[in-house]
């Protein structure tokens, strides 16, 4: 029950959303965390952030919630995620993780 992550990064190559995967038996929670674009990106932090809603996920077994609701988040995430619509709300479980995901499983 490792966790693996991954950040999106917005046009520039900057790192704005990190990506928690949490995997036990065959559930996969993932939770992420978004960096505004005022803020300076912290590893550790996002990190943090990140895995707790993973594993709130988790716990709960609430496939999703914590919708994004702030539009700066929501405009952070458009920036990053052309293509990348897996990301619906700041916690998810049972999903069906991308061909990325699944590689980092395989590590």
């Amino acid at each position: 029950m490792e966790p693996k992550f991954y950040y999106l990064r917005d046009r520039d190559g900057k790192p704005r959303v990190t990506v928690c995967l949490i995997k036990s038996n065959e559930t996969l929670a993932r939770g992420i965390a978004i960096c505004s674009e005022k803020d300076h990106f912290n590893k550790a932090v996002g990190r943090a952030i990140a895995f707790g809603r993973a594993q709130r996920a988790r716990v709960k077994g609430i496939r999703w919630y914590d919708q994004i609701g702030r539009p700066e988040a929501q405009r952070v995430l458009r920036k990053v995620s052309a293509g990348y619509d897996i990301i619906r709300s700041k916690a998810m479980i049972n999903i069906a993780p991308t061909v990325f995901e699944h590689k980092l499983f395989r590590r």
